[in-house]
């Protein structure tokens, strides 16, 4: 992902687009699993969904580490996208702060994607304030 295949990015750039216009989606599909885990009362259960959640935001997130500004630039919209969505579910917003705050994913990725490509200020800042709970 961050160096494309072969130096070429249309598919990464491809697969974003297509992610971002479905993002509302991926984070029902994520409500319902982390609702049924933790209305199981099972621990491990629970542990696997937050483990899944977690997976599923740090692969997508993964494109803010790319070389090409373009895959930064839309990893960062469609992660801003999901922050929005998450927010509207607590146990999702519990859930995406903790993945936020982690000193290896969230924060510091987005961080990474600005410092690379500082042309990306604004995408920055709406993730930032999406993920942070304070995205308006």
């Amino acid at each position: 992902m961050v160096k494309g295949v072969k130096g070429d990015y249309s598919s990464m750039i491809k697969w974003y687009k297509e992610v971002y216009k479905y993002s509302r989606h991926l984070t029902q599909m994520l409500e319902i699993e982390i609702s049924r885990a933790l209305s199981s009362n099972d621990e491990s259960v629970s542990k696997a969904a937050q483990a899944n959640f977690d997976k599923v935001l740090s692969t997508i997130s993964s494109g803010c580490y790319s070389q090409d500004v373009t895959v930064a630039q839309l990893c960062m919209k469609t992660m801003s996208a999901i922050g929005s969505d998450l927010n509207s579910n607590i146990d999702l917003l519990h859930l995406s702060h903790k993945w936020f705050e982690n000193t290896e994913q969230g924060c510091y990725t987005f961080n990474y994607a600005y410092k690379k490509h500082q042309e990306l200020a604004e995408e920055f800042v709406n993730c930032i304030g999406n993920f942070s709970g304070d995205g308006d």
